[in-house]
């Protein structure tokens, strides 16, 4: 996975730094996963003091498009993995520092995410 801690080289150093100024920090997480040749999932990662919130931001549901029982499919995906899908068909979930591994975190949403995106797609064939 290629990190973009927007200045920060570890997890812990943006986390602190998110503790310290009590703010939201963002990084951008390219997981090795492609949609398509050449299109990669992304993960964000957006750090509030100890809070994790780990998304796609409805990248599968948006390069896939919304046939007729998209959103049927997109929720079976995220349910195996026990995730969640929001309206916009982001995948994500919450978290807090000190429960599971962050890197573990991206790595789920970003599989969950390519699974969406080959669901929905798989409703057209």
């Amino acid at each position: 996975m290629d990190v973009e801690h927007q200045g920060f080289r570890t997890w812990p150093e943006l986390q602190r730094a998110g503790d310290a100024e009590g703010g939201r920090r963002d990084a951008i997480v390219d997981s090795g996963l492609e949609y398509r040749p050449g299109d990669p999932v992304l993960v964000r990662v957006t750090t509030r003091g100890s809070r994790y919130l780990v998304t796609d931001d409805g990248a599968a549901v948006e390069r896939a498009g919304k046939a007729t029982g998209s959103r049927d499919a997109a929720q079976r995906a995220v349910d195996e993995d026990c995730l969640n899908l929001g309206r916009s068909g982001a995948v994500f979930v919450p978290a807090v520092a000190g429960g599971v591994p962050i890197e573990s975190l991206v790595e789920r949403v970003a599989a969950v995410s390519l699974a969406v995106y080959q669901d929905v797609l798989d409703l057209d064939g």
